[in-house]
């Protein structure tokens, strides 16, 4: 009996663990300039915008920039001016975006983007 229960008890905790790593996966990491954001969205939004000007002084080409952000660990959509990086959480959805705005291949615009919906 006594060995059926830790049979039992170690399997449980095995499923809680699987469960738990399911809904909140540890990995990938969000981008290192995008980490330790305050809990509020507003405010974790200003510091994100804050740190990627600050990343990213104006004027950049727009492929440094894109190669920047690649290796960061966001994603670029192709054919639109944005990277981003998304983040399941439960029970939140977090996105990191960087929107840009380029003339003649060079950025003239940075507009980064915290955001997140929880249920």
């Amino acid at each position: 009996m006594r060995k059926f229960i830790i049979v039992f008890c170690a399997s449980a905790l095995i499923v809680v663990i699987g469960i738990h790593l399911l809904l909140s996966p540890p990995f990938p990491l969000p981008p290192k300039i995008g980490r330790n954001l305050p809990d509020s969205f507003a405010e974790a939004d200003k510091e994100f915008a804050r740190r990627i000007i600050a990343e990213y002084p104006l004027p950049l080409k727009e492929q440094e920039l894109v190669r920047f952000l690649e290796q960061d660990g966001f994603s670029i959509s192709k054919g639109k001016s944005y990277a981003y990086f998304e983040k399941q959480s439960f029970p939140c959805m977090l996105r990191w975006l960087v929107f840009w705005e380029a003339q003649n291949d060079t950025i003239v615009e940075l507009k980064p983007n915290f955001d997140g919906s929880c249920l």
